[in-house]
């Protein structure tokens, strides 16, 4: 069953809940890295003809990164990511 941009956009707000309520500038774990490397395979699949260069960037389980960096990346995605409930 294929995702909807709808379905995509609700995982990155879920996300985006979590880390606005988490303290800022704490460096976050791997399981919050995998759930933002999700939603951004997810983007890229519901949005075949965005040009890749403007997807943030993909993030490793190792690397040292603070969570209102990743924030900034989902509020990325969202624009990326067309909002059909406008319609």
């Amino acid at each position: 069953m294929a995702v909807t941009a709808e379905q995509v956009r609700a995982k990155i707000k879920a996300s985006q809940a979590a880390f606005s309520n988490a303290n800022k500038d704490w460096l976050i774990s791997t399981k919050f890295l995998e759930d933002y490397q999700s939603s951004l395979e997810l983007a890229k699949e519901v949005c075949p003809d965005v040009d890749s260069r403007l997807f943030p960037p993909a993030l490793s389980g190792f690397q040292s990164i603070a969570d209102t960096e990743v924030l900034a990346y989902l509020n990325q995605l969202l624009a990326i990511i067309p909002d059909n409930s406008a319609f």
